[in-house]
């Protein structure tokens, strides 16, 4: 049965589909389906009268394109040129102005007049333009993007070229370089957590005041953590370490102790009893790059690590600084597990704090989610070197 008519509303129709009705003859049902089989997809139908309309239209006019396209219905009283052109105005004088010197959007639209919704209409609609967040950078020094490109540049030699077969019989493999990187980093945990008063309300009788259950207390001295994890860009992982005051402040020889020694048993147990075509990378922070790491670091896995000063002590590429866009730990990793660890409801002691840690680290942090990294950790390599050193987002 052929579908019931639509509404007879020529200027929904494409440019190709009114010149396909306009070629055809023959019994109304039999256009009906044959524009259903041609075009299975659109919501339309063609009636007895948009045919008409259309072969008229080609008569009198000598096309089926819509000359006459306009706006049906009342006058615009918000989304008028002169509000359009005075919004452009305001957000072109707001370019190149800093971050603290500009206004909300609320801000901007209290000014003009409008509501938000109209304000996001005219943005997105009229002026094509996209609302972008303020994003957090790291402040490079001079001589910061320099390292930074050649960093890159270097990394993306060995990603782009380099295979290893390591191993004999049923331990025979082949690595790929980037396969074999294993990226590390810290991150700082707190009872407390990140809440945003900005973006959660709650709804109550006014006269009653703020409802007890909305007060978030504060610790003073909130309990605070290091975690430290190492993934590798081909979907392994290590267990996490975590450090606390309980531990004493993380040093030279405790880091080496408490990481590396144990992170390194368990990345070859994860590669095949080997650390050929393993990769080490770390970055500059002073407990890492001390003699002894160093030396230890050029003893278990040769040339093959990286971290500040590694050129020193043989290593492959010494690690840029002020670069935690190029660490995939950084940029996606630890905020993630942050995300979901500050979700309510919020650990309230040290012990629930690490459990859900743990927890999130088992779950959140898969295989699939660590190579689609490994993905974002390329194209940012290329991205920085097409950019000379700049920060990548």
């Amino acid at each position: 049965m052929v579908p019931q008519c639509a509404k007879d509303n020529t200027r929904y129709y494409s440019v190709e589909q009114r010149t396909w009705l306009v070629e055809q003859s023959g019994p109304l049902v039999s256009i009906q389906w044959d524009f259903t089989r041609k075009w299975p997809y659109s919501s339309l139908q063609p009636s007895k009268q948009a045919l008409w309309k259309m072969k008229k239209k080609l008569i009198t006019e000598c096309t089926v394109e819509n000359l006459h396209r306009g706006r049906s219905g009342r006058p615009r009283s918000i989304r008028t040129e002169t509000n359009i052109r005075n919004i452009a105005a305001s957000l072109y004088k707001e370019k190149d102005l800093r971050p603290r010197d500009r206004h909300s959007s609320a801000r901007k639209n209290n000014f003009n007049g409008i509501s938000k919704s109209s304000f996001n209409r005219i943005t997105k609609d009229e002026l094509q333009l996209h609302p972008y967040k303020l994003s957090f950078k790291s402040d490079l020094k001079t001589g910061d993007y320099s390292k930074r490109n050649i960093f890159a540049q270097k990394l993306l030699q060995h990603i782009d070229s380099e295979d290893i077969t390591v191993g004999e019989g049923r331990w025979k493999t082949t690595w790929s370089f980037l396969n074999g990187l294993w990226i590390t980093d810290e991150a700082t945990f707190d009872i407390n957590g990140r809440l945003s008063g900005q973006n959660i309300r709650c709804y109550d009788d006014k006269d009653k005041g703020r409802p007890k259950s909305f007060w978030v207390p504060q610790k003073k001295f909130p309990i605070k953590i290091m975690v430290w994890g190492a993934v590798a860009m081909d979907g392994r992982k290590t267990d996490l370490v975590f450090f606390s005051k309980k531990n004493g402040s993380l040093d030279g020889t405790t880091y080496r102790e408490k990481v590396l020694k144990p992170a390194t048993r368990q990345i070859k147990r994860l590669s095949k009893r080997s650390l050929k075509g393993q990769c080490f990378m770390q970055d500059g922070a002073p407990c890492h790059t001390t003699r002894q790491n160093m030396k230890f670091l050029k003893k278990t896995f040769g040339c093959r690590f990286m971290s500040r000063f590694s050129a020193k002590y043989g290593g492959l590429i010494d690690w840029p600084p002020n670069s935690p866009d190029l660490s995939v730990l950084d940029f996606s990793i630890w905020s993630l597990v942050k995300q979901y660890v500050y979700a309510s409801p919020m650990p309230n002691n040290e012990e629930e704090l690490v459990d859900k840690i743990k927890s999130v680290w088992d779950e959140k942090i898969t295989p699939e989610y660590i190579r689609s990294c490994a993905e974002e950790f390329v194209r940012r390599l290329r991205q920085c070197v097409a950019d000379e050193g700049s920060n990548v987002d």
